[in-house]
């Protein structure tokens, strides 16, 4: 029990109690059935409780998923600024928020799917509050990306050409990123056009367009395998472990 919890009354805590177990079934539920098979009714049913019950913690379906997007959120956010402290060139440390990124999506596929979920459509749909909430944490990734295109340019390893910014930058990178996340979360077969290791590919694509930009160190400067094999080490041991790409290790 936290700090807070033991603050709560009985009542409170039976409530915060309530609220968890309707977005752990919510979870679940999303993930089994998709979001159209998604209803207060059947959380209400899952869980054993009246429909209204449910109602009092959420006013709709779509409050639940974007509560559920927050959390998502925050997990990612909290990768993403273990990547911006990496210490190395300032692309390193974009490839270091690649990482985060990519990681994020093969260890949590369920929490990327939520999360593109909540498209601009979905959250008229929401309550002000939540969206409000909801958007803060997205601005806080927007917010990184920015900070990491823009310490490139103050460190002088990227030299912006006329009409090129910060922003066209990471617009780029991250239309790239999320694109390819898009499509491998979709599960289409990607045998047809013969790629069998896209998050390499990705990398690969990354690191090329980074090159167009004219960021430094280029490719052909600078060991970014090397890069990754210490932002892996120092930065997501645990993750990279899990997922068997740490070199030498089982």
């Amino acid at each position: 029990m936290t700090s807070i919890d033991s603050q709560l009354s009985p009542k409170q805590r039976e409530i915060r109690e309530r609220e968890e177990l309707i977005l752990e079934v919510a979870r679940e539920m999303f993930l089994e059935e998709g979001y159209y098979n998604l209803t207060m009714g059947k959380i209400a049913k899952r869980i054993q409780c009246a429909k209204g019950t449910v109602y009092l913690h959420f006013p709709c379906k779509e409050d639940v998923i974007v509560a559920l997007a927050e959390r998502a959120h925050q997990r990612r956010y909290a990768m993403f600024q273990r990547a911006m402290a990496f210490e190395g060139r300032s692309r390193e440390r974009m490839l270091a928020f690649a990482l985060a990124g990519e990681y994020f999506v093969r260890l949590y596929p369920g929490d990327m799917q939520i999360i593109k979920t909540i498209t601009r459509s979905f959250r008229k749909k929401v309550s002000a509050e939540r969206v409000m909430r909801f958007e803060t944490l997205e601005q806080q990734v927007i917010d990184y990306l920015v900070r990491m295109v823009a310490q490139g340019v103050t460190e002088g390893d990227l030299v912006l050409e006329p009409g090129m910014s910060t922003g066209r930058v990471v617009w780029g990178l991250w239309a790239l990123a999320d694109g390819a996340y898009g499509i491998i979360l979709s599960g289409v077969s990607l045998d047809a056009v013969g790629v069998s290791d896209p998050w390499a590919l990705l990398t690969l694509f990354i690191n090329r367009l980074s090159d167009s930009f004219g960021w430094r160190p280029l490719s052909g400067e600078w060991d970014y395998e090397a890069s990754l094999e210490r932002i892996r080490r120092e930065v997501f041991p645990e993750e990279a472990r899990e997922l068997g790409e740490l070199v030498g290790e089982g």
